[in-house]
């Protein structure tokens, strides 16, 4: 069966669209892909930012604002609240480096896609986040000073992990940090997800720090 999408290549409009779609395929990992940066990475985090944002709106936290990708990073996003504050917003990826490679080995091959996911403990699970804070926390040190406040957020679409398992995890991790002032834990997208928390329908999981 042919899966390429046909396209009248007269019509460019849609000529365009069936190639950007192909292209997409063509690089994406084929894993854990809701997150995933290709074939824009700044869409992406941007996309990651705003999700955040409108869950602490949602919650009360913070007010609404504009966002805008900062070129050079980090921060990855600027989010400029109507109250006047500028808060830089790092965006990262909780990703199992080794099931990425097997399914991209897959792809390179011809392989067709296999239901292999990594396995997660909530220990292990804690050990990357923390892992992950602390280099972002290194890393945002010497523009920390330009913002008023510095979050990070850390988002997964690992199939292995689901909210049971994040919930313990993120009971489990304390991070101790110099320049981050807030840090989440962003879930993918699940129907079943409490919109009137999660507009979005992402779960989002503030991360314990210590200063």
């Amino acid at each position: 069966m042919n899966e390429e999408a046909p396209f009248d290549a007269d019509d460019e409009e849609w000529a365009e669209i069936v190639r950007s779609i192909r292209e997409v395929r063509r690089i994406s990992r084929g894993y854990a892909e809701y997150w995933e940066w290709a074939p824009d990475r700044s869409r992406a985090e941007l996309d990651a930012a705003l999700v955040l944002h409108k869950f602490l709106v949602a919650a009360g936290e913070m007010v609404s604002g504009s966002l805008t990708v900062v070129r050079p990073d980090p921060p990855d996003v600027l989010l400029e609240t109507v109250n006047g504050r500028r808060v830089g917003i790092e965006v990262t990826e909780l990703l199992d480096p080794d099931a990425v490679k097997r399914h991209s080995d897959r792809k390179k091959r011809g392989d067709p896609p296999a239901f292999d996911t990594a396995h997660w403990t909530p220990t292990r699970m804690a050990e990357t986040l923390s892992q992950i804070i602390r280099v972002k926390d290194y890393k945002l040190r010497k523009v920390a000073s330009g913002f008023d406040e510095c979050f990070l957020a850390i988002v997964t679409d690992e199939p292995g992990i689901d909210e049971w398992l994040s919930r313990d995890a993120v009971s489990r991790c304390w991070s101790t940090v110099q320049h981050i002032h807030r840090a989440f834990l962003v879930m993918s997208y699940h129907p079943a997800t409490n919109v009137d928390l999660y507009p979005d329908r992402c779960l989002v999981l503030p991360l314990q720090l210590r200063a």
